[in-house]
C-alpha cells in the first residue's frame, strides 16, 4: 500500500496514526460499555465490562514501548533507500556483485548515506573481521569542556557514539591530535561511551617535528600513560614517518618504555566469547643443534570454519606464567608444531607452554610442558 502511494504522482507522504497501543488498566471494573466500543467493535464483545479501557492494541509498539513485528514492517516500508533485488542466485565468488538500488530521497545522494548493511554483511560472511572508522577526535562538547566548534557530531555529521551504541563498530580510532584539555576529557568520553568496543586514540606525533608544532616527547608519553591507566585498547601514531624517523627519540622511548613485550590482539566478546579448548599432549624435544621442537595435539573451537591458532610461551620458571606478555615467544602459529630458535642462545627459555586462540581473540587455558 505504501509503495503504491509513494509512486503515485499525487502522493505527498504519509502519517502513522496510533504509534503506541492505548490500553489502560483501571483499579476497579468499569461500569457500562467499553470505552473503545465505537472504535474497536471486533476487539471486545458488545457487552464488554472490565478494568481494561482505551482505544485498543493498534500501535506498532506496545504500552511498554517494545517494538512489535509491525514496527519493523513499518520501518521497512518507510525506508528511503531500497534494494530492488532480494535474492541473488547466480553469484560467482571473486566477481563483482551489482545490485539495483532505489533512492527515494529528493535532495540526498547515495554517497551521503550510511549503509549498515556493510557491517551486517561483513559479519554474516566473516564475523572475526574488525569493522572500524577514524572519526574526528572530539565527538561533541562534554559537560565541562567545549569542542570549540570542531567535532564529529555537529560539524561533519559523524554519529560515532551512536554507531558504537548500535553495535555496528568494533574499533574506532578517533583522531585526537590535541593536548591538554583538548585531549584527556575527550579520550575519556570515547571510552565511557564505547559500549564495550575498542577505543584506540590517534596521537598527533607529527607535532613533535618543529616544522609541524612545538610539542615535546613528554606530552606523548603522558597521553600514553593516560590511555593505559583508563583501560583504552591502545593508541595509533600519526604519522608513521615521524615514528620511523625517531623524532625527539620517540621510537627509542616506545621500544624501551612502552612496547617492551609482544601483545595479543584484544578480544571481541560481543562477536564470540567462547575460547577454544586447550591443546594437549605438549612435548618438547631438544635436538643437538640447539633448537627446541615443540609439538602438541590440536585444540577445537566453536568456529568450525577456522581452526584455532596457537600462542607459544617460554620462561625460566615453572609453570610458565601466560599472563605475562614478556613470556610470549610466538603467536598466530598455525599447525601443531613449532621450532624455537633463539637468536641469542644464552637467552633461551627453559620451560614452555602453549595456548589456543581463535579469530576473535579468545585464548584458551595453557598446556604446560611436562
Amino acid at each position: 500500500m505504501w509503495s503504491g502511494l509513494f509512486d503515485a504522482p499525487g502522493g505527498l507522504g504519509g502519517a502513522i496514526w496510533g504509534y503506541v497501543d492505548e490500553t489502560f488498566m483501571l483499579p476497579e471494573p468499569k461500569v457500562g460499555t467499553a470505552f473503545w466500543k465505537e472504535f474497536a467493535r471486533t476487539a471486545k464483545p458488545e457487552d464488554y465490562q472490565g478494568k481494561c479501557v482505551g482505544y485498543g492494541e493498534w500501535g506498532i509498539v506496545d504500552v511498554w514501548r517494545r517494538e512489535k513485528p509491525e514496527f519493523w514492517a513499518t520501518k521497512k516500508a518507510y525506508s528511503p533507500v531500497r534494494l530492488l533485488t532480494e535474492q541473488v542466485g547466480d553469484y560467482t565468488t571473486g566477481e563483482r556483485l551489482l545490485l539495483p538500488v532505489y533512492n527515494r530521497f529528493d535532495h540526498t545522494d547515495l554517497n551521503e548515506i550510511k549503509v549498515r548493511y556493510i557491517y551486517k554483511g561483513v559479519k554474516a560472511m566473516k564475523p572475526w573481521v574488525k569493522v572500524s572508522t577514524c572519526p574526528v577526535g572530539k565527538y561533541k562538547d562534554t559537560s565541562r569542556y567545549p569542542s570549540r566548534g570542531w567535532n564529529a557530531f555537529h560539524t561533519v555529521y559523524q554519529d560515532v557514539q551512536g554507531w558504537l551504541g548500535e553495535g555496528i563498530q568494533d574499533q574506532i580510532y578517533p583522531m585526537l591530535y590535541f593536548r591538554g584539555n583538548h585531549f584527556y576529557p575527550f579520550a575519556l568520553d570515547w571510552q565511557e561511551q564505547s559500549n564495550g568496543r575498542q577505543i584506540i586514540p590517534g596521537l598527533g606525533i607529527y607535532f613533535l617535528d618543529p616544522s609541524e608544532g612545538n610539542w615535546t616527547l613528554d606530552e606523548i608519553e603522558r597521553q600514553m600513560h593516560f590511555i593505559r591507566a583508563h583501560g583504552l585498547a591502545g593508541e595509533a601514531h600519526y604519522r608513521v614517518k615521524y615514528l620511523m624517523d625517531n623524532t625527539q627519540g620517540l621510537y627509542e622511548a616506545l621500544e624501551e618504555d612502552f612496547y617492551t613485550a609482544p601483545a595479543l590482539q584484544p578480544a571481541m566478546p560481543w562477536i564470540d566469547n567462547v575460547a577454544p579448548t586447550p591443546p594437549s599432549g605438549l612435548t618438547v624435544e631438544t635436538p643437538e643443534n640447539g633448537y627446541w621442537k615443540l609439538s602438541w595435539q590440536p585444540a577445537t573451537d566453536n568456529d568450525k570454519r577456522n581452526a584455532p591458532m596457537y600462542v607459544i610461551y617460554g620462561s625460566d620458571t615453572y609453570p610458565v606464567d601466560t599472563s605475562n606478555p614478556e613470556n610470549i615467544l610466538a603467536q598466530r602459529v598455525q599447525g601443531t608444531e613449532y621450532t624455537y630458535a633463539p637468536i641469542r642462545p644464552w637467552t633461551a627459555r627453559k620451560y614452555f607452554a602453549v595456548t589456543a586462540i581463535d579469530r576473535c581473540g579468545n585464548e584458551s587455558e595453557a598446556i604446560q610442558q611436562q
